[in-house]
């Protein structure tokens, strides 16, 4: 026996051991998704040595917080300089915005998936505040606008990707786009871009506005053509990563008959089973269709090979599914 089936054999005669592993994976890798999003806020985002430079503007929640920022240095209510009280008002706001669209979570999505996506805001919110300074200064591309923004991008969607295959969220918009992304049953990338694209068109237009305070920048708009490219490589992140929304089809030639029944008992899904007949053997084959969730396709290809080692499987991504599919709800 090796020692991964010994391991797994002892967690399943240990269910209380088991269920304190997972969460303690599962709140290690929400720590690291939370700190994916501070680090790219204040390193590449928004960092503390552009004051003359431009900044990306974040989406989410983030996003909003500059906006506000933005608002009150117009107002004159906080110095543009005053980096301290911004980063306060950051991690407060952060909190603050989040309070309702975790209540909406709790409700609407599922009581483990809001308690884990309020787990990572809290950390979230403390890496923004705590992150020593010279971490940031790691990386020396203030002045690098591309850079920034792929960088930036990859991070951020690294992040948001990472919390979501441990089926839970970064918070924000992506509570809203997360609950939009499972009724719809497609990719959430897309709502996490067009609720972003607004936050940009909000913070450009009150970047132009001339104020005693704070006077209107050059070229606006070139802040939204870099933050343009910097959602567009996280959007192509998140949804390179998650699988939460993916389905696959699978097309399994097998010899034996059971493997249908077998299937359509671990998974809640239909298949369709056709007959056929090897090429060189001549040999009477069943050709069962199915398509499954992304984050189904381990297991499933485990079974299989349990039943039938002599299976072929080939896998592909259709472009879309219509008719009804289940997806299982998030806890």
């Amino acid at each position: 026996m090796s020692l991964k089936q010994k391991h797994d054999d002892f967690l399943l005669d240990h269910p209380i051991i088991k269920t304190i592993l997972s969460y303690f994976w599962t709140i290690l890798g929400s720590a690291f998704a939370a700190f994916c999003i501070a680090y790219c806020f204040r390193a590449f985002v928004e960092p503390e040595t552009s004051t003359e430079h431009y900044n990306l503007i974040a989406g989410g929640v983030n996003g909003v917080n500059q906006v506000i920022t933005l608002a009150l240095v117009k107002m004159g209510v906080i110095k543009a300089d005053d980096i301290e009280t911004i980063k306060l008002i950051h991690s407060i706001m952060y909190l603050v915005i989040n309070t309702p669209l975790f209540i909406f979570a709790f409700f609407k999505i599922g009581k483990r998936f809001s308690i884990l996506t309020l787990i990572n805001v809290l950390l979230t919110s403390l890496f923004l505040k705590y992150i020593p300074q010279n971490w940031y200064d790691l990386f020396t591309i203030t002045d690098d606008m591309l850079a920034r923004a792929i960088f930036a991008g990859i991070l951020n969607g690294f992040g948001i990707a990472l919390a979501l295959e441990l089926n839970h969220c970064t918070g924000g918009t992506d509570v809203v786009s997360m609950y939009f992304g499972l009724k719809k049953g497609i990719a959430i990338g897309k709502y996490v871009l067009i609720i972003n694209s607004i936050i940009v068109l909000i913070f450009i237009l009150l970047s132009s506005v001339d104020t005693p305070n704070s006077p209107a920048i050059k070229g606006p708009f070139t802040m939204g053509l870099y933050t343009i490219l910097f959602f567009f490589v996280s959007s192509l992140v998140i949804d390179q990563i998650s699988s939460r929304n993916k389905k696959v089809q699978l097309q399994i030639v097998t010899s034996e008959p059971r493997l249908a029944k077998v299937l359509i008992a671990n998974f809640p899904h239909g298949c369709t089973v056709l007959d056929g007949k090897g090429a060189y053997l001549e040999q009477d084959k069943k050709v069962i269709l199915t398509v499954i969730s992304a984050f189904e396709l381990k297991q499933a290809t485990k079974i299989i090979y349990k039943i039938d080692p002599n299976a072929f499987i080939t896998v592909s991504n259709p472009y879309k599914v219509f008719g009804k599919f289940f997806i299982k709800p998030m806890k």
